[in-house]
């Protein structure tokens, strides 16, 4: 199969696989007509791992629906030439996962596609502690501008590369993140506690996710060592992601369940914008949660704002002090990306 591929042109590739190749095939005759214009696309951006590769397309004449494709793979062999041939040569951004099968070929790969398309911008997700994988950061880095690690000697591989974001949650030993010139970054509150780190002037965002441990905690220690390791942080993105305990669950019974959370996350915002602006993002889960559910809380958060003093600038944006609180409600989906929480 590998030797009609090289022979087949790009679009040929495209169908052939289509019709004999996937295991699981999520392709429309829009998608393949469109495919025919795709070097008009904005933006495109894969993310390959082992064999499957998600699609994301940045276009405004494309259809919603029609955004986001997964395509499976039955081997290696035909998913690194269908990556050669067909989405490399227009894609701008990759996201690669080497969470699993970096081995030499892998690492070939990548050093084939940085000395062809040195224009392509890399968001990495590596965990393996493989000699391959190692190599593949030294091969990728000048390249890397997003990258999601729990391994600290992964950090000190990558000083001075062109990082923006940095996904920290997870890792413990976060100390080579401080020498390094990130602006985003991704950590745990329990990073923040009982531990004095450096200082990093560089980091401008801070995204973190609530755990329900840290309800019967006091963050209050957290937010001091954050406003001193990071000085220039101009916002704190809280990510809350709340599973309805039931599906036929009314408007009356959810928002009792939300007032039970209600004030850990106020706590939250409070100290939050102590440090700098807040943007609080409620997200609901199963995607299929009827949206009826987003205005009584909105309105619920305007009231219990309200009473805090916060003053309401424009929907969903509010003013305390010096900082200001943006809060933004919507279901939560599949997200393609392992990077979307920094969007």
């Amino acid at each position: 199969m590998a030797t009609v591929l090289r022979r087949t042109p790009a679009l040929h590739v495209f169908r052939f696989l289509c019709v004999n190749g996937f295991e699981r095939e999520i392709v429309s005759n829009n998608f393949l007509h469109h495919f025919l214009s795709i070097h008009r696309l904005e933006n495109i951006l894969v993310v390959a791992r082992a064999y499957y590769i998600n699609v994301k397309f940045y276009d405004p004449k494309l259809k919603p629906n029609f955004q986001r494709l997964s395509y499976t793979f039955p081997s290696v062999q035909v998913f690194h030439a269908f990556l050669r041939l067909v989405f490399l040569p227009v894609a701008k951004q990759v996201e690669l996962w080497g969470v699993e099968r970096v081995d030499k070929r892998f690492v070939e790969v990548c050093k084939d596609t940085v000395a062809k398309y040195p224009h392509i911008r890399f968001h990495v997700v590596l965990n393996e502690d493989a000699d391959e994988c190692r190599t593949v950061l030294d091969v990728l880095k000048s390249q890397v501008v997003s990258m999601f690690s729990r391994r600290p000697s992964f950090l000190f591989q990558m000083h001075g590369a062109p990082l923006r974001r940095l996904d920290l949650s997870g890792m413990k030993y976060v100390y080579p993140f401080f020498a390094m010139n990130v602006k985003h970054v991704k950590m745990g509150l329990a990073t923040f506690l009982h531990t004095r780190w450096p200082q990093n002037p560089s980091v401008e965002r801070l995204i973190f996710k609530p755990s329900p441990i840290q309800r019967h905690r006091q963050p209050g220690e957290a937010f001091s060592e954050i406003k001193r390791c990071f000085p220039n942080l101009k916002l704190i993105v809280i990510k809350q992601l709340t599973y309805l305990p039931a599906e036929e669950q009314t408007v009356d019974e959810f928002l009792d369940y939300i007032r039970t959370l209600l004030p850990h996350w106020l706590q939250l915002i409070g100290f939050s914008q102590s440090v700098a602006n807040v943007r609080f993002c409620f997200e609901f889960y199963p995607p299929g949660v009827q949206p009826q559910f987003a205005i009584p809380l909105e309105r619920l958060f305007d009231e219990e704002l309200g009473k805090r003093g916060a003053r309401r600038i424009k929907a969903h944006s509010y003013q305390t002090g010096n900082s200001g609180i943006e809060l933004r409600v919507g279901t939560y989906s599949h997200r393609l990306s392992r990077f979307s929480d920094f969007e």
